[in-house]
């Protein structure tokens, strides 16, 4: 399709994301994909610095020739209306030419689990969703307690049989690549948390809390418990996803921080862990069983495309 020089590009959220906006942050996530930027491109940047650029800007550049005509706080529509038929939580992109038509649509769900469908593949999803079948695997189980009693026949912990699954997927070093990723997303963003000061964005003006608890826990950590511990990294992940920077943990879950503040202990303070294992074999064993797990809980739908 032959794009003219000068158009609009227009997101509109329809559903549960309008109702949400001021607490997901829905805007800024848009603005900042639109302008080519992903979780892990603006991970080393202050992401407010980004945005408070981008909603300066004008336009969004495709390529040298053609440039779209782009203002968030103008162009971002939060739709009040009736949801979309589909799901709750959908999104329309729009290209929009001088003359007003549309020469570019597209519609987007976020069906829960992290999954985006268009909707072409939403209308193909049929309910209840299958699951991928775990026979394909050296090691396939699918309920928690299928997993526990593979692991006492083979005498496999949950991360070794979680390896050797992955590995009919992946080599080993794309796998440990994947899991250092991981691990490094959530390891700077704990690492922001425990630094940051200030009061989050909102409606209800929080004082962040997370790097006065560390410092007390600095001063006297003969006298801190695991979980005090554990609720200082959990705290930092909770107000680096609230502040809108980078997520590393589930809405759905609260943001707890389950997973990366059990890591941050489990390389961090030797006490705890032992030195049965250094801290580098806990951490990947850590994920692996935590995916393993999860596994359990939120199954893949067979028709939802995911990167291994």
């Amino acid at each position: 399709m032959k794009i003219p020089r000068t158009h609009t590009s227009v997101a509109f959220s329809r559903g549960l994301w309008h109702l949400r906006e001021e607490v997901t942050l829905t805007d800024r996530a848009v603005a900042l994909g639109l302008h080519g930027y992903t979780p892990e491109g603006v991970a080393d940047e202050d992401v407010d610095t980004v945005v408070d650029r981008i909603w300066d800007e004008n336009h969004i550049a495709i390529d040298d020739s053609h440039t779209v005509s782009f203002s968030p706080s103008k162009h971002i529509i939060f739709d009040q209306g009736e949801p979309l038929p589909e799901h709750p939580n959908g999104m329309i992109f729009e290209l929009i030419g001088e003359s007003g038509e549309v020469l570019l649509t597209e519609t987007y769900f976020s069906i829960g689990g992290g999954f985006i469908s268009t909707l072409a593949e939403i209308k193909q999803l049929v309910a209840p969703l299958k699951m991928n079948s775990a026979v394909s695997c050296p090691h396939p189980f699918d309920t928690a307690r299928s997993m526990l009693q593979m692991a006492t026949d083979t005498g496999l912990s949950i991360a070794a049989m979680k390896r050797i699954n992955e590995r009919e997927y992946l080599s080993d070093d794309a796998l440990n690549h994947g899991l250092d990723s991981i691990w490094q997303a959530m390891q700077r963003c704990i690492e922001a948390g425990l630094i940051a000061e200030g009061v989050l964005p909102g409606g209800l003006v929080l004082a962040r809390r997370a790097k006065r608890l560390h410092e007390q826990l600095q001063v006297l950590p003969d006298q801190a418990s695991l979980n005090d511990w554990l609720c200082a990294y959990a705290m930092a992940l909770n107000e680096e996803n609230a502040a809108g920077h980078r997520v590393v943990t589930a809405p759905t879950n609260g943001a707890a921080g389950v997973i990366p503040d059990n890591h941050e202990i489990a390389v961090g303070i030797d006490r705890y862990g032992g030195r049965l294992l250094s801290a580098e074999c806990r951490r990947i064993d850590l994920e692996l069983t935590a995916d393993g797990v999860a596994g359990r809980v939120k199954p893949l739908p067979e028709n939802v495309l995911v990167a291994h």
